[in-house]
């Protein structure tokens, strides 16, 4: 197998350039069937890595001159934040809405800000 290590993201991960086929007559694994994000996904578990961090790698609270950045590879990002809520002790909770990339908007329950910004080669041309 041939590793590149990929600048896809803010998480260094390594990516396979070749995708390993199962022997004949032999049910491949989910490692030699995944392909794109989800190779990506598959492989950062391997390191010991999330390529998807539930709770999102900010380091501070957004505001609207410093917002938290998110990344897409699409042109809206589905966004979930437990931010600084009242509600936040309920297991499981989590404020829902999207924003488009390139844009900055707030949480609506709480007021963080983020901003999307867009992966190298994001298709801004669909959406998730």
């Amino acid at each position: 197998m041939i590793f590149q290590l990929s600048q896809l993201s803010p998480l260094s991960l390594c990516v396979c350039l070749e995708r390993p086929f199962p022997k004949d007559g032999k049910i491949p694994s989910d490692l030699e069937q995944a392909t794109g994000i989800d190779r990506e996904e598959v492989l950062a578990q391997l390191a010991g890595k999330e390529r998807f961090p539930i709770d999102g790698p900010f380091e501070h609270f957004g505001t609207k001159k410093n917002p938290a950045v998110v990344y897409s590879g699409y042109k809206t990002r589905i966004m979930g934040c437990v931010g600084q809520c009242e509600k936040v002790e309920e297991p499981g909770f989590r404020v829902w809405w999207t924003l488009k990339t390139g844009e900055s908007g707030n949480c609506p329950e709480c007021g963080q800000y983020f901003t999307v910004k867009a992966l190298p080669g994001a298709n801004l041309e669909e959406d998730p």
